[in-house]
């Protein structure tokens, strides 16, 4: 990471705690109970927090989580990184998901 990177990475850290994920599911409404299970199974520590939201208008599922709790993050790795760990974290998550059903 440069200097400015990590400057502002510290900032954002401080100000809000968290390093946020928001993405966009396509999957129907009813994977969403089996969604929150698997998220809560997943997402490590008391204080880890996440939010699930079937949007009626376009008819997907909206998920925000924080990235600081999932198995493998590391708070200097660089964004490549973290997208790389988003991408896994979501791949095994949904195929959980769709095997349960």
């Amino acid at each position: 990471m440069t200097k400015e990177f990590q400057k502002y990475n510290k900032i954002v850290q401080a100000r809000f705690g968290t390093y946020d994920a928001m993405v966009v599911l396509q999957l129907q409404k009813k994977f969403e109970m089996s969604l929150k299970e698997n998220l809560n199974k997943e997402l490590h520590r008391d204080e880890a927090r996440f939010e699930l939201i079937f949007n009626q208008t376009d008819g997907l599922l909206d998920l925000n989580f924080a990235l600081n709790y999932v198995d493998g993050f590391k708070e200097e790795m660089s964004l490549e990184e973290a997208y790389r760990l988003i991408y896994r974290f979501l791949f095994k998550l949904v195929g959980r998901v769709e095997e349960s059903m």
